[in-house]
């Protein structure tokens, strides 16, 4: 038996949800090197670096819409509209009535010129001058090659149930996040009057896109710009992409708890279809972690503890302390410690077996 000044009397005085004595077994915890792969799941979503907006020249009437729904594709010089518009009518009434009158030539090269701002194609042009009429309306033509979707259909995030049902995260429903593309929500339809100026369209070739890649909070120190991830698209099983992170984004996506990667993709292929499913790995940063056994840890709702010695009362019967700690990410039968021990502390090997369950622990 030790001395009795030699024990804290303090300690061993405690109510049992404070402090107990037991011969339980301890481990010290330890400094180790982390290198385990983080497993990770996603979707594929648009690029909107590679957005090309269709604008509204001038002001009119949308006559006859030829681009109806979204994720249409259009090629370069296709007519996706045409406009009525009195603004265009008067631009060209006047460059008539300057070649009937024969006035000079700068007058005739202005009106020419504005025509062309606003959108007139040479052939048309031309075609003014030839028959001397007016285009009652101007047809648009896209500038672009690629898949339209019209501007106030935001870009979705992936189907919140749908990833859940992937990545064994919960989600919750977000209704707005789940607008679909593939209807369109648009305001411009035929009948309708656009603004000088306004953005009617935008389109993405979808030659890149984005991968949006979702990890565990507990990793966010084990990742950085620049970690390689591979990954694997539901719809091309057996094509491994090898990419790295690009951007990790700074807001939680709905709110939810796991941080938001995303990587650029090449998508010559097609394959990569917007929304579809990926599942991969993180080559994670390597990172020294104080680890402890599981054993170790109670789990006690919002709140992680461990019976910490701190006193001996004869040779192999001990005082141990609850305390609180802040846990890291799982590896095997390991858990990381964030905050909370020390590698010079020394905790109960079962944690679970150091006090009456139905007492309530309580940590100072």
């Amino acid at each position: 038996m030790k001395n009795a000044d030699t024990i804290d009397l303090s300690s061993i005085s405690l109510p049992t949800n404070y402090s107990v004595i037991s011969s339980q077994k301890t481990v010290k915890p330890v400094w180790s090197e982390s290198n385990a792969d983080i497993s990770a799941n996603g979707y594929i979503a648009v690029d909107e670096r590679r957005d090309n907006k269709i604008s509204a020249r001038f002001s009119g009437r949308i006559e006859k819409l030829f681009v109806k729904y979204n994720f249409q594709y259009v090629k370069k010089g296709e007519k996706i509209m045409d406009i009525y518009s009195s603004e265009l009518n008067t631009i060209q009434e006047e460059l008539l009535f300057l070649l009937k009158s024969k006035s000079e030539e700068d007058l005739v090269k202005k009106a020419k010129e504005k025509l062309l701002l606003m959108g007139i194609s040479d052939s048309q042009l031309k075609e003014i001058e030839t028959t001397g009429k007016t285009f009652y309306s101007v047809s648009i033509l896209s500038p672009y090659e690629g898949y339209v979707y019209f501007t106030n259909t935001p870009s979705i995030p992936m189907p919140a149930q749908q990833l859940s049902q992937t990545n064994g995260m919960e989600m919750s429903n977000n209704s707005s996040s789940n607008q679909a593309m593939n209807a369109s929500a648009s305001q411009i339809r035929e009948g309708n009057y656009v603004s000088k100026g306004q953005t009617l369209f935008k389109v993405n070739n979808l030659k890149e896109v984005f991968g949006i890649v979702l990890i565990d909070n507990n990793h966010s120190s084990e990742i950085s710009v620049g970690t390689d991830v591979e990954l694997t698209s539901e719809l091309d099983k057996g094509n491994l992409i090898k990419s790295k992170i690009a951007l990790i984004e700074p807001v939680l996506q709905g709110g939810q708890k796991f941080l938001s990667a995303r990587v650029y993709l090449k998508n010559e292929s097609g394959l990569l279809k917007i929304n579809s499913l990926l599942t991969g790995k993180i080559n994670s940063v390597k990172t020294n972690q104080l680890l402890i056994p599981n054993s170790s840890i109670l789990f006690l709702g919002e709140r992680n503890s461990v019976w910490i010695k701190t006193g001996e009362i004869e040779t192999g019967k001990y005082i141990f302390q609850i305390r609180d700690v802040a846990l890291g990410v799982s590896q095997k039968n390991r858990t990381a410690i964030l905050s909370g021990l020390t590698e010079k502390d020394e905790i109960a090997l079962e944690a679970a077996y150091m006090i009456d369950r139905e007492s309530l622990i309580k940590s100072k």
